[in-house]
This record gives C-alpha cells, structure tokens and sequence, in this order.
C-alpha cells in the first residue's frame, strides 16, 4: 500500500499544475489561474480560452476529472494556405478586437489596417461624427 500511495504522489508531483499553464479538460482549453491543494490532488481555478468556454471561470479536482497540461514546446506550427492568408488574418483582427484598450489611455483608438475595405459612406459618416460643426460630438 505503500508504494501506491508513493507512485500516485510521484504521478501528481509530475504534472506542471502552475497559474498560466493551459491544460485541456473536458475537451475543452483552460488557463490556470490559481492552484490549491486539496484532500487527494489539487483544485485548479482556471479561465476558459476555447469558443465555448472563453472567458468562463471554472473549478476542476484532478482527483475527478482527466486534466492534460499542454506542452508549448510541442505546439505545431501549420502553414496558411488560405488566399492573402486570410485565416491569419481573421485571427489577428479577432486577437485584437478582443484586446482591451488600457484604462490609462485616454485617446481614441481606432484601427485603420483591419480586413473590411472602408466603404465610402462609412468614411463621410466618421467625417461628419468628428467634425466641429457637429453639435453630437462633444470633444474635451
């Protein structure tokens, strides 16, 4: 019994259970935000990263559910082979729309490289939001 309770310990002890590692549980991607030691493991607190789960906060015992850390050493890179690599594209914009703007910046921010073409009734519609003669826009 002895040596079961040294091999689990050891198996647990491996794992790189850290705040800011990824793991995959229940098909699903996590970061790790905090970690704690429980009765027979370790309760992770962890933040969703995948489509279905972004942003979601969760608990997971690794005496209950299959928690895989993953390796960013073993990532694969895969070439984009969509036309004017659209797909990076689509994942750059999306990286950074979803990015917040930090509190301390006090200007506007605005992208003007992102995919969508500026269509002219859009640019006469910024035009006319930003300009003086307009009494809407109040600019301090």
């Amino acid at each position: 019994m002895g040596e079961t309770q040294t091999s689990a310990t050891t198996q647990i002890s491996q794992h790189n259970y850290a705040p800011g590692a990824v793991v995959a549980v229940r098909d699903e991607m996590w970061m790790i935000t905090n970690v704690a030691r429980s009765v027979d493991g370790y309760r992770l607190k962890v933040r969703g990263l995948s489509e279905y789960v972004r942003d979601e906060e969760a608990t997971f015992y690794t005496a209950l559910d299959h928690i895989e850390v993953l390796d960013p050493t073993k990532v694969e890179v895969v070439a984009d082979r969509s036309p004017g690599y659209r797909q990076t594209r689509l994942w750059l914009e999306t990286t950074l729309r979803q990015t917040p703007v930090p509190l301390y910046q006090e200007e506007l921010s605005v992208s003007h490289q992102m995919l969508p073409d500026p269509l002219d009734y859009q640019i006469s519609a910024v035009r006319k939001a930003l300009s003086t003669d307009n009494p809407g826009v109040v600019f301090s």
